[in-house]
């Protein structure tokens, strides 16, 4: 699949296990492979000027830490919200 934002794309396969849209609430979701890369997941939020809040996510099935996963507005920043659809709709 070609991605509208190819560079956003790539930080959220690297350092996500999981991005979702929820179209029932409007909101997106991230969950972080680590604390670490939720931090840069945060970072990439931030800087594209989309406010998130966080809440305790349990174990990664990847690293096995514990992760806090991100919860987002959609509807905050085009790039953002085309990416996190376009890696739903390739699954």
């Amino acid at each position: 699949m070609e991605y509208s934002y190819p560079e956003i794309r790539d930080v959220f396969t690297i350092c996500a296990e999981a991005v979702a849209p929820d179209p029932r609430t409007n909101r997106g979701f991230i969950r972080p492979r680590s604390d670490g890369m939720g931090k840069i997941l945060q970072n990439i939020l931030s800087m594209n000027g989309v406010e998130f809040e966080l809440k305790p996510g349990g174990l990664s099935i990847v690293s096995g830490a514990n992760v806090q996963e991100i919860f987002f507005d959609l509807g905050q920043n085009e790039a953002i919200d085309a990416t996190v659809n376009e890696i739903s709709e390739d699954l």
